[in-house]
């Protein structure tokens, strides 16, 4: 901008509005500073306000963040918490289901036993702590009401959220926990109290077997003319009873109170036969029997016809056994080799009927299978006769002919 004119003499000199006159010794003044370092002081306040606001808006961002981290981490603590509980709970859970399985199996193969499972079969105090072990079993395996499963789908983490959502899904887990870890705790003791009542009574019906065997032997002892085959029939249904490898069934029991009425029954039949006349000479001939039997138990029977042949006229009997199993003969004769003893043919039949249980023991029964023998019942039991001193046609040699001399001499290796 120009100074105004008018003034021929040039302009007016420029006095600053605080200086005092110059005076005529006094160098000119400076000129006025200009207004630029005004201007600069106020870009000077604008940018640090504006580095104020940036750093302030910082501060604001950063605590903004550290919240949310904060609020993340609770959030997934807390559902890694109830992750931790919520297996734990799983687990128990099926635990208990599968032992409480196993009970209801235990029960009902116990509860089909318990009609068969007599006191006079197994002890009546066994008995009686059987009932109540499976009567407690059978409490503790009723299924309970369940828990309800809380829904938690909408409270696992997931970004983003925010941060209230986190806080407050952090402290609903937190709230849940405890309780989920309290069922899987109760579920973990009632699986536990299965187990046991479940050992209790499989130690009650090791009892009730262990009674059964001693109260078998009891009655064995009781009746001490009970047959061979009755013994080993009971024998057979002890095992059953007794088997560490396989529960008890039903039919074993059943099977137990009818061997042990057998052999109160051939008892009894035993000592009728005691009163017969006939019985001193009878006990005789199965002394004479059993004397060479090398062991194997017989039984005998007396009948005035067998196989076919009547005792008017004949000495006849027969030999059960079984080749493949148990060592055991029965030996049913005919009253007329009692009416005739000591008779060598008689004798030789009795010799001959023994001859055919020989092959129930391994030694003998290689021989018989023998090519020598091949298998032939009949040559064997006359040969092994003849072997033993009876050679007479009672030996068999009137019925079945004469073995060759080659079958006797090896029968003669079973003895």
């Amino acid at each position: 901008m120009s100074a105004p004119t008018g003034d021929p003499a040039g302009p007016a000199p420029v006095i600053a509005p605080d200086a005092t006159p110059a005076q005529p010794d006094t160098p000119p003044a400076p000129p006025a500073t200009p207004a630029t370092p005004r201007r600069r002081r106020r870009g000077l306040v604008w940018t640090a306000s504006t580095l104020a606001v940036v750093l302030g808006g910082g501060f604001a961002l950063a605590g903004v963040v550290t919240t949310d981290l904060i609020a993340a981490r609770f959030h997934e603590r807390a559902w890694a918490e109830w992750s931790a509980a919520d297996e734990r709970h799983t687990e128990a859970v099926s635990a208990e289901s599968h032992e409480r399985r196993f009970a209801e199996e235990l029960i009902g193969r116990t509860d089909a036993l318990r009609p068969v499972m007599t006191a006079d079969l197994v002890g009546e105090a066994e008995l009686a702590a059987l009932n109540a072990e499976l009567d407690e079993l059978r409490v503790l395996a009723e299924a309970p009401a369940g828990d309800a499963a809380p829904g938690v789908a909408e409270l696992e983490p997931r970004a983003p959220a925010p941060v209230w959502t986190r806080y407050a899904s952090g402290a609903r887990l937190g709230e849940l926990t405890p309780k989920r870890e309290a069922d899987a705790e109760q579920h973990e003791h009632s699986a536990e109290a299965l187990v046991a009542a479940r050992d209790e009574v499989h130690a009650g019906m090791d009892d009730i077997s262990t009674s059964a065997v001693a109260l078998a032997e009891a009655v064995l002892a009781a009746h001490p003319s009970a047959t061979h085959r009755t013994r080993l029939d009971l024998d057979v249904a002890l095992d059953a009873i007794d088997d560490i490898g396989a529960p008890p069934e039903a039919a074993d029991f059943t099977a137990l109170a009818t061997s042990l009425a057998a052999v109160r029954s051939a008892h009894a039949a035993e000592e009728a036969r005691k009163l017969d006349p006939r019985y001193p000479v009878r006990a005789e001939i199965e002394a004479y029997a059993r004397s060479i039997a090398a062991g194997v138990p017989l039984d005998f029977a007396w009948a005035y016809e067998v196989a076919g042949r009547p005792s008017d006229g004949w000495f006849a009997g027969t030999a059960e056994f079984f080749e493949y199993g148990d060592d055991w003969g029965l030996i049913t004769l005919t009253d007329s080799i009692s009416d005739s003893w000591p008779d060598a043919n008689a004798r030789a039949v009795v010799v001959h009927e023994v001859g055919h249980t020989q092959v129930v023991r391994d030694a003998c029964a290689a021989i018989f299978r023998s090519p020598v023998f091949g298998g032939d019942h009949e040559v064997w039991a006359t040969a092994w006769a003849i072997g033993m001193g009876h050679d007479v046609p009672g030996a068999g040699i009137e019925a079945y002919g004469r073995p060759s001399d080659e079958q006797i001499e090896a029968s003669r290796a079973c003895r």
